[in-house]
């Protein structure tokens, strides 16, 4: 099994798109806790997580703890409707900082997870949480690194999924230096698919799998 991990140099910030207002920083895999959130109506559903319509190099319109911040792209999850926004930011190393929230209250809940160091050369997840501290609605939200543009499928009990993946390089990551091209990507399933192992993986990439053991206490509390 693949180690959920912290990563080391980068920053890239996952937030809904068009966010604004404050945020709050926290690290590892978890659920935090807050005020209820609104999926937006007019979003389409799907069991696939698709990208969104951004613009890509510019500066997020939201707090991004650290600094400066670039956007890298955006997404609609796919089971609740959320939006996300991924940015990446130097601070003098890296740190992937996923930022949630939607409306008035977007990048409102950001958790830090540093480090990535060097650039991955497979795929790794990084973080799967239900997203709650401030914000309501999200499903299980999870989140990692490939080498290259490779095409991520998540699969667990509820089905087959595909991640958004966006590509962080120059001259997408403007003035933040890479050792060499990565992408991000984004997924999300229903709480339920907690239960069992969930299997991540890259469709026809040679050792490009990783797995998400099973979270009985998010399926406990979804029954």
């Amino acid at each position: 099994m693949t180690p959920i991990k912290a990563l080391a140099p980068l920053v890239v910030a996952l937030a809904a798109s068009g966010c604004g207002g404050g945020a709050g920083e926290s690290s590892g895999i978890g659920e935090g806790e807050g005020p209820a959130g609104h999926p937006d109506a007019d979003l389409p559903r799907t069991e696939d997580t698709i990208r969104g319509d951004c613009e890509v190099g510019a500066r997020p319109d939201y707090f991004v703890p650290g600094g400066s911040a670039v956007v890298i792209g955006c997404a609609v999850l796919g089971v609740s409707g959320m939006p996300v926004e991924l940015s990446i930011q130097e601070k003098p190393g890296t740190c992937i900082n996923p930022a949630y929230g939607q409306g008035g209250r977007r990048g409102i809940y950001i958790p830090a997870i540093c480090s990535l160091e060097p650039v991955p050369e497979r795929l790794d997840v990084v973080d799967a949480s239900v997203p709650r501290q401030a914000v309501r609605g999200y499903e299980l939200v999870i989140w990692g690194t490939v080498p290259g543009g490779s095409d991520v499928v998540a699969r667990s009990a509820a089905g087959p999924a595909e991640a958004a993946v966006f590509p962080v390089g120059p001259p997408v990551a403007g003035e933040v230096k890479t050792e060499r091209p990565f992408s991000v990507f984004a997924v999300e399933l229903p709480v339920e698919a907690a239960c069992e192992e969930i299997t991540i993986a890259m469709p026809g990439a040679a050792g490009g799998t990783a797995k998400v053991d099973g979270r009985p206490h998010l399926c406990a509390r979804r029954r």
